[in-house]
C-alpha cells in the first residue's frame, strides 16, 4: 500500500502508484435476466467506496453485507449505527442503500434530528394537511411517505425530543403515518436507519430516551470505531490517499504528493475528528498547495500547526543535541509500534507477537503513543 504518489525520497523506488480500497462483486451471479442485470449494475456504480485496509474496516463490510438481505423484507427492520463524529455514519446508511438486492428501490432521504422543533419539525417527518397549524398553506407528504420503499436516515436520533419520539415509535410499530391535522393513517414501506454519536443508554438512565424505542431501533447494530483506535491504525494511510486524491480532482490540480516527513505526522496524529478532519485537512493542504510542488513539514505547521503539538508528533522532530535518552526510546518506540501496525494490518496481537512482546504490553506502549497533550 502506497501515498497517492510516492513520497519524496521514494519517487526511483516506484514508477507508479496503487490505491487500495475495499471491493465487492454487487453484479450478483450469472443468469439473471439483462433488466436486472443493469440494475444490480448501477446499483454497484451508486453504491460507496468503503476506504481502509485494516481488519476492522474489513469486519465493518462483513457486517454490513450480511445485514444487505434484511432490506429486502417488506418488514425491513430498523437499524441502528453508533459512532463517534466524522467516522461516516451517513455512509454506511448509503452503502446499506445503494447495494441493497432488492428490486426497485426507492429513494434515500435523510434527516438531522436536532433540528426538529414543534410542529414544523413533526411535518418534516410526518407531513401535514392544509391547515394543521398557522403557515400550512398545502398538503405536505413528509419525510416517511417521501422515501416509501427506499431508506430514511435519521441522523443524531439521540437529539429527538421525547414527544417526537413516541411518534416515532407509533410509526415503526404500525408501518403507517398519520399527517399532523389528518384523521386518517397512511402506510409506509421503509428502512429505518437510525445514526447517534451518543451513548443512548445513558441517555435513558437520564430520561432523556425513551427506553421502548432504543429496543425497536437496536435490534440490527453497527458500530464503527474512531480513528484513534489501535485497530484502525492501518486505514490512514489508505484514506489519506482518496482524500489527496479526491481534492485535487476537485480543485483540477495535482501536487506532487506528501514527503515522508509529513506523511509521518500525518500518520501519528490521532484525528480526534475522525474522517471529517481527516477530509478537511488534505483539502487545506492541497487548496494551498502550489501545483507541481511537495506537500511537507512547512505547509502543515503553517497551515494546520495543531497537528504538529500533539505528544508524538512534538517527539518525532526533536532536537537531537537536547534529546534525552528517555525522548528517543520513545520517539524509536512510537514510530516501531505504528510501522508494526501498519505492516499488520492493524492487527494489534499480530504486531506483539512480531516484537515478542505480550498483548497488555503492547496496548500500553500504544496508549502512550497515542496520548494526548
Amino acid at each position: 500500500m502506497t501515498f497517492h504518489r510516492p513520497a519524496q525520497g521514494d519517487a526511483q523506488e516506484s514508477a507508479g502508484t496503487e490505491q487500495r480500497s475495499l471491493s465487492f462483486d454487487l453484479t450478483g451471479p450469472t443468469g439473471l435476466s439483462d433488466s436486472e442485470g443493469d440494475r444490480r449494475r448501477r446499483r454497484a456504480v451508486d453504491c460507496p467506496e468503503i476506504i481502509g485496509d485494516s481488519e476492522a474496516t474489513r469486519e465493518l463490510v462483513e457486517r454490513m453485507n450480511a445485514l444487505l438481505p434484511s432490506t429486502c423484507r417488506a418488514d425491513a427492520p430498523p437499524i441502528l449505527v453508533t459512532g463517534e463524529s466524522g467516522t461516516g455514519k451517513e455512509l454506511v446508511a448509503q452503502y446499506l442503500h445503494h447495494c441493497s438486492p432488492k428490486r426497485d428501490r426507492g429513494p434515500f432521504q435523510a434527516f438531522n434530528c436536532a433540528g426538529l422543533y414543534g410542529d414544523l419539525g413533526e411535518s418534516r417527518l410526518f407531513g401535514h394537511a392544509r391547515g394543521a397549524f398557522t403557515g400550512a398553506v398545502t398538503d405536505a407528504l413528509g419525510l416517511f411517505r417521501a422515501a416509501n420503499n427506499g431508506v430514511l436516515l435519521l441522523d443524531e436520533i439521540g437529539e429527538l425530543p421525547l414527544d417526537a419520539q413516541a411518534l416515532l415509535l407509533r410509526v415503526l410499530e404500525t408501518r403507517a403515518v398519520q399527517p399532523l391535522g389528518e384523521t386518517k393513517t397512511f402506510p409506509v414501506d421503509v428502512q429505518v436507519i437510525a445514526a447517534t454519536n451518543r451513548k443512548l443508554e445513558e441517555e435513558i438512565a437520564a430520561k432523556h430516551f425513551r427506553e421502548d424505542l432504543y429496543y425497536r431501533l437496536s435490534g440490527l447494530q453497527i458500530e464503527l470505531l474512531p480513528l484513534r483506535d489501535a485497530r484502525r491504525a492501518a486505514d490512514i494511510r489508505p484514506l489519506l490517499t482518496h482524500q489527496l486524491a479526491r481534492h485535487e480532482r476537485a480543485l483540477k490540480k495535482r501536487t506532487m504528493g506528501l514527503t515522508r516527513d509529513a506523511q509521518t505526522v500525518l500518520l501519528q496524529f490521532p484525528w480526534p475528528g475522525n474522517v471529517r478532519q481527516l477530509s478537511n485537512a488534505c483539502l487545506r493542504l492541497v487548496t494551498h498547495a502550489a501545483p507541481g510542488t511537495w506537500i511537507d513539514i512547512a505547509d502543515i505547521r503553517r497551515l494546520q500547526p495543531e497537528i504538529l503539538t500533539t505528544t508524538r508528533n512534538a517527539d518525532l522532530f526533536l532536537d537531537e543535541r537536547e534529546a534525552t535518552y528517555g525522548d528517543a526510546l520513545r520517539q524509536f518506540r512510537r514510530r516501531l509500534i505504528l510501522d508494526r501496525l501498519t505492516l499488520y494490518n492493524g492487527s494489534a496481537s499480530q504486531a506483539a507477537a512480531s516484537l515478542r512482546i505480550s498483548g497488555p504490553t503492547f496496548y500500553r506502549y500504544w496508549s502512550e503513543a497515542r496520548r494526548l497533550p
